[in-house]
């Protein structure tokens, strides 16, 4: 600790952010509470024992998906230096109250990162407002969502008619696609979420491989390494061709005139969390699924916005830039996250 406050500077400034919140808590770059004072027990129920070590996704509640939650808030205070969210904050026992998490970051007097502010405020007295707000939430999640499904769908139609009338089987699945991600559309417009099922990511992979044509050639060299051994995962199975399709449409868009695309599945034990263009993938057993190209690349202006919704590497018409961001939207709500790594002139590499 000694090291994170030995600048004036940083003391000030915590001091100075403090005001008005009802407890307020410090992270370090590694993304664990290190301090936790009278104050946030008192209002969260939570020991200094039991939550000093742990990510701040113990304060998370109400949607099943706090490590994402946390995830994202945190990675806007990192671009921001500060963000704030209304939502419920957890309680021990299970139980939560309407407030408000306000993170800002702290820095050194050369800009070095620090750590995190995290400021806490009761707003059960607004609690009457809390239900509107929650439906709020919950279709903004829908709006996103169907958009993304929306994304696919043009990207689907537009294969469908750049392969019409040469490739009748071809067609044909991706009609069958465009029906069943129609349905999802419906679905998700309504704020439905299919049953998640068993799902062989071999398949799903190879299916989408088809539907793009990347089995057909054209100039383009495709290298699919499937798993025989590789474990099922429980998904929804569209929600699972969504992220696929978009990273292999991806590596097709950046190899026009040939090249190579390599696709890979295996089993993947993670010792240690591992981060990559501002993603972690916490340690753990997972299903991979890598997507290899040896196309244009990327700035490292375009990956630090590569999840961003609505920014785009294409061209102007040529993309919507909300197949990433909503690919990585699914993808978090597994448990997982979506890894890239990328240079100009030396192509792609996602690793799922």
């Amino acid at each position: 600790m000694s090291d994170m406050f030995g600048d004036a500077e940083v003391i000030v400034g915590v001091l100075g952010a403090i005001g008005g919140a009802d407890a307020a808590l410090i992270l370090d770059t590694g993304l664990r509470i290190v301090v936790w004072p009278t104050a946030a027990e008192r209002l969260t129920g939570f020991s200094s024992t039991e939550a000093i070590g742990r990510e701040p996704s113990l304060l998370f509640a109400g949607n099943g998906e706090a490590s994402r939650d946390a995830r994202c808030l945190l990675d806007s205070a990192r671009f921001e230096g500060r963000a704030v969210s209304k939502r419920p904050i957890a309680r021990k026992g299970g139980d939560s109250f309407w407030g408000e998490i306000k993170v800002s970051t702290l820095r050194s007097r050369k800009n070095q990162l620090l750590g995190y502010l995290v400021q806490l405020r009761d707003l059960r007295a607004c609690e009457n407002f809390v239900p509107q707000l929650q439906r709020l939430r919950m279709l903004e999640d829908a709006l996103q969502d169907a958009a993304g499904v929306a994304h696919d769908l043009n990207n689907l139609l537009t294969i469908l008619l750049s392969r019409l009338p040469s490739d009748a089987d071809g067609t044909g699945e991706i009609a069958d696609r465009t029906t069943a991600l129609l349905q999802h559309f419906i679905h998700t417009v309504r704020g439905l979420r299919r049953p998640p099922v068993s799902v062989n990511v071999n398949d799903v992979v190879s299916r989408v491989v088809r539907t793009l044509g990347l089995d057909v050639g054209k100039g383009m060299e495709t290298i699919v390494n499937l798993d025989p051994a590789l474990s099922m995962v429980y998904a929804d199975v569209l929600e699972i061709e969504e992220v696929l399709l978009n990273l292999l449409a991806n590596a097709r868009y950046a190899t026009p005139s040939g090249g190579s695309i390599l696709i890979e599945t295996s089993n993947l034990h993670v010792a240690n969390p591992t981060t990559r263009n501002a993603q972690t993938l916490q340690a753990g057993d997972y299903v991979s699924a890598v997507v290899r190209d040896s196309g244009s690349g990327m700035s490292a202006e375009a990956l630090a916005h590569l999840f961003e919704p609505f920014y785009s590497t294409k061209g102007e018409g040529q993309g919507t830039g909300l197949g990433l961001s909503n690919a990585l939207r699914i993808v978090s709500r597994l448990g997982g996250t979506i890894l890239i790594e990328s240079e100009e002139g030396c192509g792609t590499l996602a690793e799922v």
